[in-house]
């Protein structure tokens, strides 16, 4: 079901949100239609801004807004369904899902860490306003990087496409670990163990990762081998051609390599003006027929 919820949750996201208010009704309804014994909730599949420059001078309030909107308001909502059924059965289980971005800071990534954030917040507060009922259980997950088309789909004002930073874990692999905690909630929510080295230089050593992480990032989680122009990627509208498991970013090691010749060759992120702020063009069989002035999203 999570693995389910990683690849098709994109797509109904945007289609759900481009309609108003009426995303609502349709949670509420699937609800309604049946008794859910767990609920995976993966809002990681919109991995918005990734990388453009500053939060104000090149991320359009439509892609800021629509980020936050899909990843923490829709957590939050579909949480608000979810949970008095599960309160009825007095048992089933809540799976949130984040990211390390939720517990660390990434230049260029605001408004998806913000989202993060705000994801990890509300599960702990889920947690503590269900400790009544033992049988209801609120799990949270943080991936670091999988290989998903996140990395390609996402929107972008730094003229490079991205790539998931290693170690990189498949698809699959993430799917089972958040299976996992849907009956093991106790679990550690890091599914990656790099991510507890990154959480570790965010918190005890800030005035080193602040420094760092940024010129790191520009080399393992970007691909300077694929430049792009700007774009809004699949936050205001899906991008369907662009559906698939695995991402095309290839293999992470040559990727890093690859990205160090080109930074030594002098190769170097394009500047982004604020006039910049160009929607992703649509094809001519885009499913998409309507677009409304916010709308969201873009695994872990």
């Amino acid at each position: 079901m999570a693995l389910l919820a990683r690849i098709t949750a994109p797509v109904i996201g945007a289609r759900l949100a481009s309609r108003g208010t009426s995303w609502r009704a349709r949670t509420r309804d699937t609800v309604r239609a049946g008794t859910p014994s767990s609920a995976p909730i993966q809002s990681g599949p919109w991995r918005s801004t990734r990388r453009s420059s500053r939060i104000c001078s090149s991320t359009s309030s439509e892609v800021f807004d629509g980020v936050l909107r899909t990843n923490l308001l829709g957590s939050a909502n579909l949480a608000r369904h979810v949970v008095p059924v599960l309160r009825r059965q007095e048992h089933g289980s809540l799976v949130l899902v984040g990211s390390v971005i939720g517990h660390i800071r990434v230049p260029g990534m605001a408004a998806y860490a913000i989202s993060k954030h705000g994801v990890r917040a509300l599960a702990a507060h889920l947690r503590i306003e269900n400790r009544d009922l033992p049988g209801v259980r609120i799990a949270y997950a943080a991936p670091g990087g999988v290989d998903t088309p996140i990395y390609q789909q996402a929107a972008s004002y730094a003229g490079f496409v991205g790539r998931p930073p290693p170690p990189v874990f498949s698809p699959e692999l993430t799917a089972r670990q958040l299976l996992r905690r849907a009956d093991r909630a106790w679990l550690p929510a890091q599914l990656n163990p790099a991510n507890e080295l990154i959480r570790f230089g965010a918190t005890a050593l800030p005035w080193i990762y602040d420094r760092l992480v940024g010129p790191l990032f520009g080399v393992i989680a970007t691909d300077l081998t694929r430049p792009t122009g700007p774009t809004t990627g699949n936050v205001l509208e899906p991008r369907a051609e662009g559906n698939a498991l695995r991402g095309t970013a290839g293999p992470t090691v040559a990727g890093v390599l690859a990205n160090l010749r080109r930074r030594f060759a002098g190769a170097a992120p394009a500047a982004t003006t604020p006039d910049e702020h160009v929607p992703h063009p649509r094809s001519a069989t885009d499913p998409v027929v309507s677009r409304t002035s916010t709308s969201e999203r873009s695994t872990t």
